[in-house]
């Protein structure tokens, strides 16, 4: 027959005390019962409940009630130990003394007991008094604790911090004032007040709080984000929490007028409606990047209504092969202020492109220029052109 293995006690947890304390608010509890749901003993419970139970009422409320007075009620000298599920515990009970069992009462009295266990010197009292007497010849030499504790490291261990600890508490008559460099140095002052920033009393964050909550809450966060100390460039972030949408920014440097250009971008991107929608009230730091208050707060005028925008890779000439197409705002975002935004020769006449017209416009210059390749003629049925034109498809010929 193998023998059981008795199970390890631990501490009851904060759920297992919050489970406790549901059954002891029955009408009549079941220590067995809820001991078989924890997994218990329910010696264990009926020891949690009458080791950890509060007064109530009487001399000592708030206190740990361990021993109660053989007149009390039946309830606390035996199982539940408690009044919480009694039914005269609001009204009608005469009784001068009361208990009750919390679960966060419980858990701070057992906190409280194994820090008051941890409380003193772990050291027997001969031992402890050799070493004091060591430590206070050795301050009377000029030595430090960390010398101390390092020196007499084969005698008894103590840490510097113990020693000081130990000084500090009066032990072995000896005080602060024998340590040289513990008086020697003034005590430090408190923590000094926020310098004035520049911006003002108008642009600070009091005056932010002070504004309502519809206009708080639609207010947008601008923050830089940077990388290794030896790279200049830096990414602008600007967070609208309305619609949780976040746009990242390249910047060439962390300045306050690169800053101010992204914006100016930014805002020819997408139009001044929306722009001002979307950041008409931008929360910032106080980095250095944005104390050009003035370039930050001022629009960019635009010549026009039309919000067209033609994407141009910077560094790639107009004439070669490269094929323009109209972007949406979106679209030019996406691709970062390293890239130029120019408006398109449409918008600049009055005028649109069809996304069809378009894609007509770009494959008629294609069979063009395959066409010359191979020394066909313009409008030949042999031509890309006259087949397209003899099929009915509305191309038109490609300007050259």
């Amino acid at each position: 027959m193998t023998e059981r293995k008795q199970k390890r006690y631990f501490r009851l947890t904060r759920s297992e005390q919050a489970s406790v304390e549901r059954e002891l608010g029955k009408r009549r509890p079941s220590a067995r019962g809820v001991a078989r749901d924890l997994g218990r003993s329910p010696a264990s419970i009926s020891d949690e409940v009458r080791r950890n139970r509060t007064v109530a009422k009487g001399p000592g409320r708030g206190e740990r009630a361990a021993d109660v007075p053989e007149d009390a009620c039946a309830r606390l000298l035996a199982w539940p130990w408690t009044c919480n599920g009694c039914q005269h515990r609001r009204h009608g009970c005469r009784r001068a003394l009361r208990c009750e069992y919390s679960a966060a009462r419980a858990q701070a009295l057992a906190d409280g007991l194994l820090s008051e266990a941890r409380k003193g010197v772990n050291k027997k009292e001969y031992d402890f008094e050799r070493a004091m007497a060591e430590i206070r010849a050795d301050v009377a030499r000029g030595l430090s604790p960390a010398q101390i504790a390092e020196g007499r490291a084969c005698e008894f261990k103590a840490h510097p911090s113990t020693i000081y600890r130990w000084i500090a508490a009066g032990y072995a008559g000896m005080s602060n004032a024998e340590l040289r460099r513990k008086v020697g140095y003034k005590p430090r002052k408190g923590r000094a007040e926020a310098k004035p920033t520049s911006h003002g009393p108008e642009r600070s964050y009091k005056a932010f709080s002070a504004l309502p909550e519809e206009k708080r809450a639609r207010a947008a966060e601008m923050d830089t984000v940077i990388g290794l100390s030896k790279d200049s460039a830096c990414v602008l972030t600007l967070y609208a929490r309305p619609c949780k949408v976040q746009v990242c920014l390249l910047l060439a440097e962390k300045s306050s007028s690169a800053v101010a250009a992204a914006l100016d971008m930014l805002e020819k991107a997408i139009g001044k409606p929306l722009f001002q929608r979307l950041f008409g009230l931008v929360l910032t730091d106080n980095g250095t990047e944005f104390s050009d208050t003035e370039a930050l707060e001022r629009s960019v005028p635009r010549d026009g209504p039309d919000q067209s925008v033609l994407l141009r890779r910077a560094g790639v000439p107009a004439e070669g092969r490269m094929r323009e197409k109209p972007r949406g705002a979106a679209q030019a975002l996406a691709e970062g202020p390293g890239h130029l935004v120019r408006r398109s020769e449409g918008a600049r006449h009055g005028r649109r492109h069809e996304p069809a017209q378009l894609r007509a416009e770009a494959l008629a210059h294609e069979h063009a220029a395959h066409r010359d390749a191979q020394g066909g003629g313009p409008g030949g049925r042999g031509s890309p052109h006259g087949r397209a034109r003899h099929r009915g498809d509305p191309l038109r010929k490609a300007e050259p």
